[in-house]
């Protein structure tokens, strides 16, 4: 509603993240979502709904999981478990 997106200033997406439409100025598909990693701004990474892979809780725990490996990449760090 109107009033929300105001309250919100929620001018393309929905309270839990931008909006579901097909084309990528609505949101779009996982491919028009945002990138984990922001080109601009060196070390701002992205997870969640709005960002690619997508939006659901399987989607958001596989992001969570590709953005956790590109900060340990950026980092040096390694990412195995020491047995």
């Amino acid at each position: 509603p109107e009033v929300i997106g105001e309250l919100y200033n929620l001018h393309h997406g929905a309270t839990f993240g931008l909006s579901h439409g097909l084309l990528p100025w609505q949101g779009g598909l996982a491919m028009t979502r945002p990138a984990p990693r922001a080109p601009e701004v060196d070390k701002l990474y992205f997870v969640g709904a709005g960002t690619r892979p997508g939006n659901g809780v399987p989607l958001v725990l596989m992001g969570a999981g590709l953005t956790s490996q590109l900060i340990l990449d950026d980092l040096k760090i390694s990412s195995k478990v020491p047995s």
